[in-house]
């Protein structure tokens, strides 16, 4: 059985790492045990690539043999972005579960919205739980960038 709160509250304590504007924190689990684990920190490395997921991914990929992470769960307190979408997809991990949505940290519509959900219709990808423990996401990012 799947702690999805347990995993989804370490991604919560991960984010708090991040001194980005964006403190997004993000957990790989397979098996019920914690493969990778990550935050932002494109300031702090200066790479536009170092987003919590992107690395969390690298990480993963360094401690299992097989690539193409199927059996895998992604926890990430933010709505992945276009570009951190896009990898998880091709990592083909087994789930994705998010908190934030990108429209609770950008209501205006001021950055690049495309929702993880429109890159996967018609194709067959990962089942993706939206919102889950949404207000403590919300919470944990807006401790960060009000």
């Amino acid at each position: 059985m799947i702690n999805d709160e347990k995993y989804m509250l370490r991604a919560i304590d991960i984010a708090k790492k991040s001194s980005e504007e964006i403190p997004v924190g993000v957990v790989i689990v397979k098996d019920n045990q914690i493969i990778s684990e990550s935050y932002n920190s494109q300031h702090q490395d200066k790479k536009i690539t170092s987003h919590a997921e992107i690395k969390a991914l690298l990480l993963a990929e360094q401690k299992m043999d097989d690539k193409n992470i199927y059996s895998c769960t992604v926890y990430t307190t933010c709505e992945p972005c276009t570009m951190c979408a896009g990898a998880l997809i091709y990592a083909k991990v087994g789930r994705i579960v998010y908190g934030a949505t990108m429209g609770d940290i950008d209501p205006e519509n001021k950055r690049i919205r495309v929702t993880i959900e429109s890159l996967v219709e018609n194709k067959i990808n990962p089942p993706i739980i939206n919102q889950y423990m949404h207000q403590e996401c919300i919470d944990s990012l807006y401790k960060r960038i009000s």
